[in-house]
């Protein structure tokens, strides 16, 4: 039998410290893995394989959020503005967040910035009124953050009644997923190596409320992509047998 212990409010306090430390520290060695890692994080994009990707990503982003013009965007973890610049050419007022100054400067040093409002912030603690967004999106984040339900509670607080919160996110039982898990355990300098990967029944947990509705994409593997066609039939065949667990990719939204 396991014996229940009481703290005293000295202990307390001080076990809260440590907790806060510890976490202090997690979020400053992934902030530097990031910072590290600015200067090239958007050339993988550019590449044939990472650019169908984005897109496809981006595609099913857009099904699920249905971004409207005029509305006011928030990107949580928004990196280097991918998604920002993203929202905003399609009329949204965006504001991006992110705690990696150097994601940030590259996201500042782009054509359009003027357009876009750049903040240097923790995700978990949001400097913004309650009811703030019409939309909230954030795309492979989570993963990176040491607690990820405190993440969606604050980005439900600061959407207006009404509004929508998409998070897109690596599927932990994928290709993608194990791929990305083992490159973290290879390489203790990749901002893969404190990630962790969410499944069906971890994203159903992140808050009281149920998602409004996930979609499913990536079906193929990496190693499977020979070019973009070649990847569309693939993508296009699994789709139809909707055998989700094998998706790479999961997009989630919550309505308020």
């Amino acid at each position: 039998m396991v014996q229940k212990c009481k703290l005293s409010n000295k202990q307390r306090s001080r076990f809260t410290t440590v907790s806060l430390r510890s976490s202090l520290c997690k979020v400053g060695v992934i902030m530097a893995l990031f910072d590290q890692s600015a200067d090239g994080y958007d050339s993988w994009c550019k590449t044939k394989s990472g650019s169908f990707v984005d897109d496809l990503e981006k595609n099913l982003m857009k099904e699920v959020a249905q971004p409207k013009m005029g509305e006011k965007a928030l990107d949580l973890g928004c990196g280097t503005g991918i998604y920002s610049y993203w929202l905003n050419k399609q009329g949204l007022a965006v504001t991006g967040i992110d705690i990696s100054s150097g994601m940030l400067n590259v996201a500042k040093s782009k054509h359009g910035a003027e357009n876009i409002e750049f903040l240097q912030g923790y995700i978990e603690h949001l400097p913004f009124k309650d009811e703030t967004f019409d939309l909230i999106i954030s795309n492979i984040v989570l993963e990176f953050t040491e607690n990820p339900k405190e993440v969606v509670k604050e980005a439900m607080r600061v959407l207006k009644r009404g509004g929508r919160l998409v998070i897109g996110f690596i599927s932990k039982d994928s290709s993608w997923g194990k791929m990305y898990e083992e490159k973290g355990k290879k390489d203790a300098n990749s901002v893969f190596a404190s990630a962790n990967f969410f499944g069906v029944e971890d994203i159903n947990g992140l808050h009281q409320l149920q998602p409004y509705k996930m979609k499913f994409g990536l079906f193929f593997s990496m190693n499977e992509f020979a070019d973009k066609n070649n990847a569309m039939e693939i993508e296009e065949e699994r789709r139809q047998l909707k055998v989700n667990s094998n998706a790479g990719y999961i997009v989630a939204r919550w309505d308020k």
